[in-house]
Order: structure tokens, then C-alpha cells, then sequence
């Protein structure tokens, strides 16, 4: 990525304050587009994140290892209110 790449990252929450600070880091020039920052719903939701039915499937592993390691990161530290739990998930029908 370099710093003539422009990106726009719709949404203030956790997932798009952390892909932005993450393709700003890379070095893309960043805008982000929130009513709110940090968003209404992520100070009072909670999330299920993980990597599900996307492509490409080689990098979005690759991509997928990084983000778990910040988010693992940010839990050992309880002011930035990321804590990690585990879940069954369970096909509805």
C-alpha cells in the first residue's frame, strides 16, 4: 500500500477505526465517514467478528491472523473495552 492510495472507510465503530488505523499504518491516506466517532453502536454492542464466506481466501486469512492478534492485543488492556469471548455460532433454520 502506499500513500498515494486513497481509501474511505464508512463507519466509526471498532471495525472501522481499526481498518483504518491499520491501512493508515500500511500507509494509504485514510478518510473516515461516521456520524460519530467512536460510533453509537460500538460503545454499546457487542460484535461477532471473524472471517466468514469471503475472498480472497488466502488473504483474508493472512488479513484475518493480523486483526485477531490487535483485538487480542487491545483486550489486555480494559480501558479500550475489547474483550474476547467464546461462542458456538448456529445455522438458523
Amino acid at each position: 500500500m502506499t500513500a498515494r492510495e486513497r481509501v474511505v472507510v464508512v463507519g466509526g465503530g471498532v471495525a472501522g477505526l481499526t481498518t483504518a488505523v491499520v491501512l493508515a499504518e500500511a500507509g494509504a491516506s485514510v478518510h473516515v465517514i461516521a456520524e460519530q466517532v467512536p460510533g453509537v453502536t460500538s460503545l454499546a454492542a457487542g460484535a461477532m467478528w471473524g472471517p466468514y464466506l469471503v475472498e480472497p481466501k488466502d488473504k483474508v486469512e493472512q488479513w484475518g491472523q493480523r486483526s485477531l492478534e490487535i483485538f487480542r492485543h487491545l483486550a489486555q488492556d480494559p480501558a479500550t473495552g475489547v474483550r474476547l469471548t467464546r461462542g458456538i455460532g448456529v445455522p438458523d433454520g
